[in-house]
């Protein structure tokens, strides 16, 4: 058993032997759904659809005392990601999108790290490509991001991206999401065309590479992506640890919805 009350300011502890998580939150544990997220769920969205492993592949534990956080819009999901491979990518979530904020701080939703090694992937269509289903017209992106967080830390999703959460280290990743009461996975009928986000995060010679999806361009940089995003987006990192985040509480829910 791990404990990780120290990077989440309440009681959490990861059972990596089951493959759970065992918390109390605001001195309640209770949670709408333990959703175990299949292989068959992602199959639209990965590089490699032949793989048949494994098929169980990620758990959220869905609106975590949701009378709380359904009363002010918001919802708070815990995610347990193993460590491991979905072919040559490093195993991911679902897609999500973040809609127009209705906060002070322009913020969909704030993630929180408490274990492992995180990678979270963002992406921002044009306006002019957004719903083009024309096969033969790439995708156009106005911006990626690429963003690494750690244990102890916290970023905000800014409105009007795609964004996906991604296990690149050898421990599980354990982190919260706050966000807007219908921030769901996306409708992957709207990414039949481009099977998936912009970039592929795999491992090549036992290292992290990024792969471009051709199904995607942008008006500066054509079909190669590499000079749009870094792993240093500081913007996007809340200057305070996640340990204060019951104090904090207030001030969290204000940035994504008044």
């Amino acid at each position: 058993m791990i404990d990780l009350e120290k990077f989440s300011g309440f009681f959490l502890q990861l059972d990596s032997s089951k493959n759970k998580l065992i918390f109390s939150l605001l001195g309640k544990s209770s949670y709408q759904s333990d959703v175990v997220v299949s292989l068959s769920d992602l199959f639209p969205i990965l590089l490699n659809k032949n793989i048949q492993y494994p098929q169980k592949v990620y758990r959220k534990y869905a609106d975590v005392v949701s009378d709380y956080f359904n009363s002010r819009n918001t919802r708070f999901d815990l995610y347990l990601i193993p460590h491991g491979l979905l072919g040559i990518e490093f195993i991911k979530s679902h897609i999500y999108y973040s809609s127009k904020s209705k906060g002070k701080g322009g913020f969909c939703a704030l993630v929180q790290c408490y274990h492992g090694n995180l990678i979270i992937l963002m992406q921002k269509h044009t306006d002019a490509h957004r719903y083009n289903i024309d096969y033969f017209v790439p995708t156009n992106l106005e911006d990626i991001k690429v963003v690494e967080c750690k244990p102890g830390e916290t970023i905000a999703i800014p409105s009007g991206y795609y964004y996906t959460f991604i296990n690149v280290g050898s421990e599980p990743v354990v982190f919260s999401k706050l966000s807007y009461i219908d921030s769901g996975p996306v409708d992957y009928q709207n990414f039949k065309k481009e099977k998936g986000m912009a970039l592929f995060i795999i491992s090549k010679n036992a290292k992290v590479e990024k792969v471009s999806n051709p199904k995607y361009k942008a008006d500066k940089y054509g079909h190669d992506f590499k000079n749009m995003y870094d792993f240093e987006s500081r913007d996007l990192y809340l200057d305070f640890k996640t340990n204060s985040f019951i104090e904090n509480l207030e001030t969290l829910l204000g940035l994504i919805n008044e």
